[in-house]
């Protein structure tokens, strides 16, 4: 094995337990907590449907690569794994170096950011999520450049090794834009690349991810699921304000699950 290889592999084992320590430290868990929140055997991780019919994890505790995200949105009808810029940028600091490679990219006229390894065949990092007692390993990291991103990316592109046309596509983002704000994005959103290989149930409002070898008792598993998800639902107090940042209000209110009375639930203006 040659000394880079080991320093390599020395630097990744350092990483993933710093992370560790970040999540801990901000989720103010410890194993007693963790022991508590533990899901039926099979369930990799959960999530509910809101009073806008959407999915979303039930909780604020959700990490990728070790960076923070209070809202991850479950959308198995896409097939991306979107990320809201982080905030500060300087979460992507660990990210420059000669492993990571990283490029920009359109998706439907917005700029994206991703960043992988230069061997792409291993982990960038591991997905951890409200309720779950699992790590998610994943290969890339993509994100959504807003305005502020395109300009911060720009002004900051060492140890990026971004390269003439990812800038040029910053320029013509930003130049598209004008004087004009862009889009803000505050959810993460999951959809094919982490589900396509995992057996999902749903019965509103109640989402299950399992391995896809789950034989379990299906009916005794959901009510079990449902019992952990009521509590966290009703500690997350925006859980039911949450809406698909791509279709804001696009659906209407018939069909909505119930938590409790929908008087309860404050709607959007017109």
């Amino acid at each position: 094995m040659s000394d880079s290889t080991e320093a390599f592999r020395r630097r990744e084992r350092t990483r993933e337990d710093d992370d560790d320590r970040h999540v801990r430290q901000c989720t103010g868990r410890g194993d007693e907590e963790q022991e508590r929140r533990i899901l039926p055997v099979g369930v990799l991780a959960v999530a509910a449907m809101n009073n806008r019919s959407r999915l979303f994890i039930p909780g604020k505790e959700n990490f990728f690569a070790g960076i923070h995200y209070e809202f991850v949105m479950i959308d198995n009808g896409c097939n991306s794994l979107l990320l809201p810029f982080p905030e500060p940028p300087s979460q992507l600091d660990q990210f420059r170096d000669v492993f990571f490679s990283w490029s920009v990219s359109h998706s439907r006229g917005t700029p994206t950011l991703t960043i992988k390894r230069t061997l792409t065949d291993i982990p960038i990092g591991q997905m951890k999520l409200t309720l779950s007692d699992q790590e998610f390993p994943f290969i890339r990291l993509r994100f959504h450049i807003t305005k502020a991103a395109a300009i911060f990316l720009k002004n900051n592109s060492h140890g990026t090794n971004l390269n003439d046309r990812d800038i040029q596509r910053l320029n013509d983002f930003l130049t598209a834009l004008g004087p004009n704000d862009s889009k803000q994005r505050r959810h993460v959103l999951l959809g094919q690349q982490f589900l396509k290989d995992k057996m999902c149930v749903q019965n509103d409002p109640v989402f299950v991810i399992a391995t896809k070898t789950f034989d379990g008792p299906l009916q005794r598993t959901l009510a079990e699921v449902r019992l952990l998800l009521d509590p966290a639902v009703e500690e997350f107090t925006e859980f039911h304000d949450l809406e698909d940042e791509d279709h804001d209000g696009d659906d209407d209110e018939e069909g909505r699950p119930s938590w409790g009375p929908e008087d309860d639930v404050d709607e959007c203006d017109d």
